[in-house]
């Protein structure tokens, strides 16, 4: 390629861009048009010309200097890659001090989380206008997670202070890139600009945030079965799986005559305690009757929700650790989980019986009671939604010559032993004394101890089960279609990425049958989704399935899903339902009409109220 050669700009890519910069900066897009009018109509206007990475970069000439490159980055002066390799961006919000050749702004929107926002100040608009014509910045504009800041470092603090007001839910940024060629005292102007204007806006929101508790103490309540009652959905996970959770519970409030509000993070705008407050209160003169907080506690979300609100903590099988703390759970709170296991887990930490309740996952989206009488020809035999995984003590931190070798002999053992393994406490613990002995060598420190046993309970089990059965499927010459991280390309199966729930809904539509397999006896979204779309449930049985919330309780076995103990059952079982295609569309309508009879997400939401109900008595009585 001639590196010299003028080479064509991609043709609506500065249009995308203006269009989203228009939605949320209309002022800016306007200097932009017209700063591009000026600029490719002088007598030398700056030329695109192919870089050495293969990228696109412009070049200015002039006839009284050396010609020179825009930005600096990327390639041929700096990779932008290099650049942001050697920048930790930390959790928050990103302030850059200048905008480069505009490669690093775009890269590092890519790989922070949706719920971040990059920060770019420039003083000359021009270089935004160039780097609006060589990158696609259209889709983190329009979702202001890319925020140009224009004007003299005099009037930063100001103008970023300006911006923040108008955008509450926004974070202020905590962390300031350096470019290569800068240290950090080139930028303290900057960065004391940017703390300035941290300040003055942090003591605007608090007293903002003060002033809306003060009008939500005046609010009443109302109660559950008044005409106007409405509910709040609260979350803090900024994934599709939240998401798509939410706006089906939002959607069953809706099927069942309530209202709701959602208060969750879809982006940078939804951070702040400020704008999720405004959420919560959506125009309206009273308080939500009830709140449901999906895997977040209240404390969490003090700021805004009034304590004399009803709330309902819902865990699901996604609480680690710390979520299942009972000093986490407000003791006011009603407290429900998705799983029996969990419950059982609540209960050793102390957490009163009578205040945890077990609303297992809904049905989030199911077929029509009308389309299940025809269900279509479907192309996938079999589905598993599952990751795999490493299961080295190294991948663990596991890296000691003792520990190393005891957790090699606990997995070797555990994987011989996995059909019988339900999760029961104790039994890893045994497997890791048992080690011991036959190794002669002990482990003396407690801490790490207890962090091995954590880690093969937590993560290498299910991945040695999940091992077995795909591997008695392939040896059975079994089709199967996995979703999922961490297998391997040579493995005799449809290997496909991880799904999303809304993905799944359209795999589990195209699939004759699902396997559902959890050490802990839990019923996963997924496994409800397989059961409201048709495709027939073929799942490992658990001890707990007689528990509420278990299993056995949302589906009859032969009827509704199809239970196995080992895997020859389960193999057995599949060949039987691949063969006979009556009997299996029999479970699948079954399925279909119990979870649209009673596991959608309005069944849920009713099931919430009714605990919320009875905890609220047990404490008034």
């Amino acid at each position: 390629m001639n590196l010299t050669s003028p080479v064509t700009l991609v043709p609506d890519v500065l249009e995308r861009n203006l269009a989203a910069l228009r939605r949320h900066d209309p002022d800016l897009a306007e200097r932009i048009i017209l700063l591009r009018q000026e600029t490719f109509a002088a007598d030398h206007p700056p030329v695109p010309i192919a870089t050495r990475d293969g990228r696109i970069n412009f070049r200015f000439h002039s006839p009284d200097q050396a010609d020179r490159w825009f930005g600096r980055t990327s390639i041929p002066s700096v990779r932008a890659e290099a650049v942001l390799a050697r920048f930790d961006a930390g959790q928050g919000n990103v302030f850059i001090a200048g905008l480069g050749e505009g490669s690093e702004v775009l890269l590092l929107s890519q790989r922070l989380g949706i719920h971040r926002a990059i920060f770019v100040w420039e003083e000359d608009p021009r270089t935004i206008m160039l780097a609006l014509h060589l990158h696609d910045y259209a889709q983190a504009l329009a979702q202001e997670r890319v925020v140009f800041i224009t004007g003299p470092l005099t009037e930063l603090s100001h103008a970023l202070a300006t911006w923040l007001k108008r955008h509450p839910g926004h974070l202020c940024p905590n962390r300031l890139m350096l470019w290569p060629w800068q240290i950090p005292l080139d930028l303290a102007d900057v960065q004391a600009a940017v703390e300035s204007a941290h300040a003055h806006c942090d003591q605007q929101r608090q007293q903002a945030l003060q002033e809306f508790q003060e009008r939500m103490a005046a609010l009443p309540v109302v109660a559950w079965d008044d005409a106007s009652a409405h509910i709040a959905l609260l979350a803090n996970r900024s994934d599709p799986e939240t998401w798509f959770m939410v706006d089906a519970l939002a959607k069953g409030a809706l099927d069942s005559g309530w209202s709701s509000v959602t208060v969750d993070i879809r982006g940078p705008g939804d951070v702040y305690p400020l704008a999720r407050a405004e959420k919560l209160t959506d125009s309206r003169t009273r308080l939500p009757a009830l709140a449901l907080l999906m895997d977040i506690h209240r404390h969490e979300v003090g700021a805004f929700l009034p304590e004399k609100i009803p709330t309902v903590t819902w865990l699901s099988s996604r609480a680690r650790g710390k979520d299942l703390h009972p000093e986490r759970l407000a003791i006011t709170d009603t407290v429900a989980v998705t799983s029996p296991y969990l419950r059982d887990d609540l209960l050793q930490k102390g957490v009163s019986d009578r205040r945890i309740f077990v609303i297992p996952p809904p049905c989030l989206v199911a077929l029509e009671n009308s389309q299940a009488d025809h269900i279509e020809e479907r192309p996938i035999d079999v589905a598993i939604f599952a990751d795999l995984g490493p299961t080295d003590a190294a991948v663990f931190g596991f890296t000691l010559t003792t520990p190393r070798n005891i957790w090699n002999s606990v997995v070797d053992m555990l994987g011989t032993q996995i059909e019988a393994y339900n999760g029961q406490p104790g039994r890893i613990e045994a497997l890791l004394s048992r080690a011991e002995d036959i190794l002669r060598v002990r482990i003396e420190d407690e801490l790490l101890r207890k962090s091995m046993v954590e880690s093969l309970e937590h993560w290498v089990a299910p991945r040695l089960l999940w091992k077995h059965i795909v591997q008695g499927l392939i040896e059975a010459d079994i089709a199967i279609h996995i979703h999922g991280a961490g297998w391997p390309r040579q493995t005799a199966a449809h290997i496909h990425p991880p799904a999303t729930l809304e993905q799944q809904v359209a795999v589990l539509r195209q699939s004759k049958l699902l396997v559902h397999a959890d050490l802990n006896g839990a019923v996963s979204a997924t496994a409800m989704l397989a059961a409201g779309n048709g495709a027939v449930l073929v799942a490992r049985l658990h001890p707990r399935d007689g528990d509420p919330g278990g299993l056995g309780t949302l589906l009859k076995n032969n009827e509704e899903m199809v239970g196995f103990s080992h895997v020859r059952d389960m193999i057995h079982t599949i060949r039987r339902l691949l063969r006979n295609d009556a009997k299996r569309e029999k479970i699948a309508v079954n399925a279909i009409h119990r979870c649209q009879t009673e596991h959608l997400p309005a069944d849920r939401l009713k099931q919430a109220t009714i605990a919320a109900t009875s905890f609220f008595r047990f404490l008034n009585p």
